[in-house]
C-alpha cells in the first residue's frame, strides 16, 4: 500500500480583485489539480482560500 501525504495551505492574494470571478478561477484551478479548497475570507482587495492535497500540487496551487 502506498503511503500519499496531504498538506494544507493557507493562502491569501492581494490585489484588486473581483471576488465571483477569482473564486471561479480557484474553483477550477482546484479541480484541475485534485486538491480540496475552501474559501477563508473575501474582500475587495484581498482573497484567502485554503488548499489540501498532495504537496506538489499544492505548490502548483500556489502558483
Amino acid at each position: 500500500m502506498k503511503v500519499v501525504s496531504t498538506e494544507t495551505a493557507r493562502l491569501s492574494f492581494i490585489g484588486r480583485l473581483v471576488p465571483p470571478s477569482f473564486a471561479a478561477f480557484c474553483d477550477r484551478r482546484a479541480e484541475k489539480l485534485d486538491l480540496k479548497m475552501a474559501i477563508r475570507s473575501v474582500a475587495a482587495d484581498r482573497f484567502t482560500v485554503e488548499v489540501s492535497g498532495q504537496p506538489d500540487l499544492v505548490d502548483a496551487f500556489e502558483m
